[in-house]
C-alpha cells in the first residue's frame, strides 16, 4: 500500500516533463491537500485521488491545452507534451500507440508532400537562373532566341519563387494543423476523464 511520500514522489516523477514552475504548483496543491486531511486520513485521500499516474496524465494534458489556448508559438514543443500526456496514462497506452502512429503517419505523408513541393521549387529557380544565363550568352549571336530563352528562364524562376513562398506557408499550416489536431484529441480525452 502506498503512503503519502510515495504517492507524491511518484506524482512528481511523472510530472518531470512539464516546466518546473508548473510542476511545483501542482505538487504544492497535492501536499496541501494531504496536510488538510491530516495523517489519519492519508489512505482515504490516496484512494480518493486515485493513481498518481492518472493524475499526472490529466495535469500534463491540462497544461498542454492551456499552452495551446494561450497561442504559444512553440507548436512542436507543445505537440511533444501532448504525446507525453497521452503516454503518461497507463490505461490509454494501446489506444495512444495507435493514435500517435496514425498522427505520425499523416505527418510524415504531409511533410513528404511539402518537401517534394519545396524541392520542385528549388529546381524551378535553379532552372530559371541557368536558362537566363544561357540566354544572355546568346544575345550577340541570336537576339530573338536570347529573348525567348530569357522569357522562359524568368518564368521558371518566378514560378519557383512562388512555390518557395507556398512551401513555407504550407509548412507553417501543417505544423499548426498538427498542433490543433493534437489539441482536439487531448481536449476530447480530457473531457472523457472529467466525466468518469
Amino acid at each position: 500500500m502506498m503512503n503519502k511520500e510515495q504517492f507524491l514522489a511518484r506524482l512528481e516523477k511523472r510530472l518531470r516533463r512539464i516546466p518546473q514552475e508548473e510542476r511545483e504548483n501542482i505538487m504544492l496543491y497535492y501536499q496541501e491537500y494531504f496536510e488538510e486531511a491530516g495523517p489519519e486520513q492519508e489512505q482515504e485521500v490516496i484512494q480518493e485521488l486515485g493513481s498518481p499516474d492518472q493524475i499526472a496524465a490529466d495535469m500534463i494534458g491540462e497544461f498542454a491545452v492551456k499552452e495551446l489556448n494561450k497561442g504559444s508559438n512553440k507548436g512542436l514543443h507543445i505537440l511533444w507534451i501532448v504525446i507525453l500526456a497521452i503516454f503518461a496514462s497507463p490505461i490509454a497506452i494501446p489506444i495512444a500507440v495507435a493514435m500517435v502512429s496514425i498522427i505520425l503517419a499523416l505527418a510524415v505523408c504531409a511533410f513528404a508532400i511539402v518537401l517534394s513541393i519545396g524541392i520542385t521549387a528549388i529546381g524551378m529557380v535553379a532552372m530559371g537562373i541557368f536558362t537566363s544565363v544561357v540566354a544572355l550568352m546568346l544575345i550577340a549571336s541570336d537576339p530573338a532566341t536570347c529573348l525567348f530563352f530569357l522569357g522562359i528562364g524568368l518564368l521558371c524562376g518566378t514560378i519557383g519563387m512562388a512555390l518557395c513562398v507556398f512551401t513555407i506557408w504550407l509548412s507553417k499550416q501543417l505544423v499548426r494543423g498538427l498542433v490543433t489536431l493534437s489539441k482536439k484529441f487531448l481536449s476530447h480525452r480530457r473531457g472523457k476523464s472529467c466525466t468518469k
